[in-house]
């Protein structure tokens, strides 16, 4: 959209200079000709303990300023499951996030489409069901391994609150004590409940 960078820039101007920010946006999705299917949903939560199991802030819709920046490079991970979802996580934790819910550019949706947001309900669950066959390669598998390179990145900088919900995260990994624990407890959610539901089932499973 033609205010797609004015937008963005205001919003970081906000926060000022010094506070590490990150700002995205709602995005309009639409076919190969550039009609409108539909816009992302709305964010339902919109905190730390959701950014740890989901990524929510699509690359193309983020800008970042300079305090952002040099907080991302000064401790790269060693593994990553997506660069814009590490953006997110590392900023949500140390710095401030700020969410525009007007879309800001047209994502094209189209066949050859790798990774992209789903056209309607069935193909969003055929994608969910893939997701969930394929394992580590794609979506929520492997959470609790970015979140133990947050940890390492940036321990001494985390608040109590969030050490506390990485290491409950972790702490699932050993036992089926802390597995069920994950799945039966409120603290980590998706924003839709079939993907929390199935997000519960990899915790008793314990593939994330």
């Amino acid at each position: 959209y033609p205010d797609k960078v004015e937008r963005a820039i205001a919003r970081l101007r906000q926060c000022g200079h010094m506070t590490p920010s990150l700002y995205f946006s709602t995005l309009e999705i639409v076919d190969e000709a550039l009609h409108h299917i539909r816009c992302s949903r709305s964010l339902r939560v919109f905190d730390f303990s959701n950014v740890l199991v989901e990524n929510v802030a699509t690359g193309c819709t983020i800008a970042i300023n300079a305090a952002a920046r040099k907080l991302i490079l000064e401790s790269m991970p060693a593994r990553m499951l997506m660069h814009d979802w590490w953006c997110h996580l590392v900023i949500s934790a140390l710095g401030t996030v700020l969410f525009d819910p007007t879309p800001t550019l047209k994502y094209r949706q189209h066949d050859a489409n790798v990774v992209g947001s789903a056209r309607g309900f069935f193909d969003e669950t055929t994608r969910r069901i893939r997701r969930f066959v394929k394992g580590r390669k794609s979506g929520v598998f492997g959470v609790s391994d970015q979140a133990a390179e947050l940890l390492r990145c940036h321990s001494s900088r985390l608040s109590a609150a969030q050490i506390s919900a990485i290491n409950e995260l972790l702490a699932g990994k050993a036992t089926f004590g802390g597995r069920l624990s994950l799945a039966l407890g409120g603290r980590f959610v998706r924003q839709h409940t079939v993907d929390t539901l199935i997000l519960r089932v990899l915790f008793l499973i314990n593939r994330y």
